[in-house]
């Protein structure tokens, strides 16, 4: 079996808990940050790696969504989980 490695540079979305691939989630885009990571996937292809927020911990393990819906003002974002 080959496989190939594609590096990808996606904007990080640190949210209050664990989104599984596949799933829906609704968040609320309160921060300066999380508006910045959702302006940034929109400026790209749509897609965000979204992380569970550890204080004082480095999160290694996300799962990569893209934008389904949002209201103009960022609030709630509805995020589809594509990986």
């Amino acid at each position: 079996m080959s496989f190939t490695e594609t590096a990808l540079t996606l904007p990080v979305l640190a949210v209050p808990g664990v989104v599984f691939p596949g799933t829906v989630a609704t968040l609320s885009l309160d921060s300066d940050e999380a508006r910045a990571s959702v302006a940034a996937a929109r400026a790209g292809d749509g897609r965000v790696l979204l992380v569970a927020e550890l204080p004082g911990r480095t999160p290694v393990v996300g799962t990569v969504a893209r934008a389904g819906s949002s209201s103009s003002d960022f609030r709630p974002w509805k995020v589809l989980s594509s990986l």
